[in-house]
């Protein structure tokens, strides 16, 4: 975090040099651990190529050598960094195509769905919670609560498949699995087939927001309660300031900063979304990629998708520090 008062450029670039330094040393220690465990997990990463007929020993022993599989674990990991340094993601194995051209083709899919999700967490989460906040212990409070708490328990995956059999299933309201429908003409008009893909969006959308609004409530909540016993906001409300000015006015902003961790925390959300609600909707996303590439052992891209996560995450946290900063008055100059 900068450091109150007026920071001088030399520590902004010291914080910046340093924060830079930790990322980079996330990602790398990231992509160690991803590679490492890949590697002890059992599962042949050749056997989805031999699946329409076994492969030959010659076969096998190419396939090998055109991936590094024949080489040791140290020289592979080292390789594929050298190529990283390049620019270079590698190629699937399942698929034989380039990852970056893999991850570029799932990320517009995963940045609606996450972008949609922290949207109606936060949106809906922040004055639920401030809500609960300025009534403690009323009926609304214990409402939401234990709304909130029974969601937070449901396990995303388990909610998605009862979404998708009553809404879906059931009622035929919404498509169950996909992001458009296949029998749309590529033609239609640009609302047409926006709508189309918004129907689609819903029951995985609604899935994760379900789960995940609990956070965001509770986190306010606490803040917010802080917050509102605060000297500067009692006396706000000393000089018969309305209380809406009071609340979102003077004790909102001081309440603002574990909620922008959370989002900091929540920003891979964006190009994940959750592997096994994408998974349960068919969401061409990366998370259903990696449950894929992570089912196949296709190496490489389990370690693109990793080195993704791992980019966001400390992005993520540098940009909830600058939201911190210009939320909370008192860490400006």
């Amino acid at each position: 975090m900068l450091s109150r008062g007026t920071a001088p450029a030399a520590d902004v670039t010291r914080w910046a040099a340093g924060r830079l330094a930790q990322g980079v040393l996330t990602v790398a220690l990231a992509a160690v651990l991803a590679f490492v465990l890949m590697r002890l997990a059992p599962g042949d990463p050749l056997a989805a190529l031999g699946e329409d007929r076994p492969l030959t020993a010659e076969a096998r022993a190419q396939l090998e050598a055109r991936f590094g599989l024949d080489r040791p674990a140290a020289a592979q990991f080292a390789a594929w960094a050298t190529a990283l340094l390049r620019g270079d993601l590698g190629t699937s194995i399942a698929t034989g195509q380039p990852v970056a051209g893999l991850l570029l083709a799932r990320l517009p899919a995963s940045l609606l769905l996450g972008g949609t999700v922290l949207l109606l967490t936060f949106g809906l989460g922040i004055p639920l919670g401030v809500l609960q906040a300025r009534h403690p212990g009323s009926l609304v409070d214990r409402l939401l609560g234990g709304l909130s708490l029974t969601a937070w328990s449901v396990p995303a995956f388990w909610l998605g498949l009862v979404l998708a059999a009553l809404v879906a299933v059931r009622w035929r309201l919404l498509p169950a699995a996909g992001m458009a429908d296949p029998l749309l003409d590529p033609a239609a008009p640009w609302a047409v087939r926006a709508a189309d893909v918004g129907r689609h969006l819903v029951l995985p959308a609604v899935t994760l927001t379900v789960v995940s609004i609990a956070a965001v409530m509770r986190y306010q909540r606490a803040a917010m309660r802080s917050a509102l016993a605060l000297p500067s906001v009692l006396a706000a409300r000393a000089r018969g300031l309305p209380e809406r000015r009071v609340v979102w006015g003077h004790a909102w902003r001081n309440a603002l900063g574990p909620v922008i961790a959370l989002l900091g925390l929540w920003l891979p959300l964006l190009v994940t979304g959750a592997v096994f609600v994408e998974y349960v909707f068919d969401w061409p996303g990366l998370g259903q990629l990696a449950a894929a590439a992570v089912a196949a052992r296709d190496y490489p891209v389990v370690m693109g998708v990793t080195l993704v996560v791992a980019a966001t995450t400390v992005a993520g946290n540098v940009v909830a520090d600058l939201l911190h900063v210009a939320a909370d008055p008192r860490l400006r100059g």
